[in-house]
């Protein structure tokens, strides 16, 4: 059997382990990924094990004929930063599988921790579908809750997702590959959030300060920039905690439409 990852950092390292647990060898297994400062422990890994490793476009030609080439039995994506198109998601026989952050169909699409956290929501989790050339829009093989707690930031909410989906990667895989599970049609109504910045990250005085704190937080991962306050006389201000935002209003430095 032959495996193709379409992978960005942790993910990545947790599958690569899992398989060479399971006793595949490094011809077995082939890796698309990002060439970022983020990824470099996924690119270090990878070469120390030998995995012939490509840093393609999803949608180019390059990435096509070498997976072609390749023939992998099954795909999967796991936190992958490309739309993976359907000439590609064709090509393996045991389909193409991708784990989303969210219990779909809620929150399809980008920023889903992000915006579970603004929305209030209680609880969130991963989803491993197969994929389709709508985006999160397959089947569910396997699907798990993850709380949200009331200290949680983006930063910390994607990594225990992470923690937790990749948990749970060993029994997708043997769903997939051994017992050929079909998975079950999602069900509920959807939602969807693109790639755009919440609010284009900053906050709005007329919120509430139960959402002006969930905004704060669900913006929070660093060394990306946090949420922002403008302030009178066209300034603005990156905030880190509700206490900050609070203490800016209350000396009279934020601007109020």
């Amino acid at each position: 059997m032959k495996i193709l990852f379409a992978a960005f950092h942790t993910p990545g390292i947790r599958a690569i382990e899992c398989l060479i647990q399971r006793g595949f060898r490094p011809q077995q297994i082939r890796l698309l990924t990002h060439n970022v400062d983020r990824n470099q422990a996924l690119l270090d890994f990878s070469v120390m094990h030998g995995i012939e490793t490509k840093m393609f476009s999803a949608r180019s030609t390059e990435a096509y004929h070498w997976i072609t080439e390749f023939r992998p039995d099954a795909l999967f994506s796991l936190y992958f930063r490309d739309i993976i198109p359907k000439t590609i998601l064709d090509i393996p026989a045991a389909g193409a599988v991708n784990l989303h952050p969210s219990l779909l169909p809620k929150y399809r699409g980008t920023f889903s921790a992000p915006y579970a956290i603004i929305n209030g929501e209680k609880y969130t989790g991963f989803s491993y579908h197969y994929m389709l050339p709508a985006v999160d829009a397959g089947n569910v093989i396997l699907q798990r809750q993850v709380p949200i707690k009331p200290d949680d930031t983006a930063y910390s909410l994607y990594h225990r997702l992470i923690i937790e989906g990749m948990a749970a990667f060993d029994e997708a895989f043997r769903l997939v590959t051994e017992e050929h599970y079909p998975g079950q049609e999602q069900v509920g109504e959807p939602s969807y959030y693109s790639r755009r910045v919440p609010f284009d990250g900053y906050i709005d005085p007329r919120w509430s300060r139960e959402h002006i704190d969930r905004f704060i937080r669900a913006m929070y991962f660093p060394p990306f920039k946090g949420a922002c306050v403008r302030l009178i006389g066209g300034r603005e201000k990156e905030l880190h905690s509700l206490e900050e935002y609070d203490a800016l209003f209350a000396d009279g430095e934020i601007e109020v439409e």
